[in-house]
């Protein structure tokens, strides 16, 4: 998985092309359900948090919106990191297909 961030459109490419199993059958049957799971931490050295943000996932628009920032977000970043200078405010929504 890759990500690549155009901070002036303010906009987000997510790409997945490594396959998480053996099988590449079954690494796509999964894909769904893991792709469902998925959100991205923002803050504002990634994006504008102040204008309307637009994710990708393998050129598909999954989510747009103006990033909110919210404490349960910062703590649970901070609690994954265990590095309080590593944290962000907001995040997305799920990145599954719609």
């Amino acid at each position: 998985m890759t990500a690549e961030v155009d901070r002036e459109a303010n906009r987000v490419a997510v790409s997945v092309t490594a396959p998480r199993l053996p099988d590449p059958r079954a690494a796509e049957a999964e894909r769904p359900a893991r792709l469902g799971s998925l959100s991205l931490y923002l803050d504002e050295g990634l994006v504008d948090m102040r204008r309307e943000v637009v994710v990708r996932v393998d050129g598909e628009e999954r989510w747009r919106g103006v990033p909110e920032p919210r404490l349960a977000v910062l703590v649970r970043s901070a609690e994954e990191r265990e590095d309080p200078r590593y944290t962000f405010p907001a995040e997305t929504g799920p990145l599954g297909p719609r």
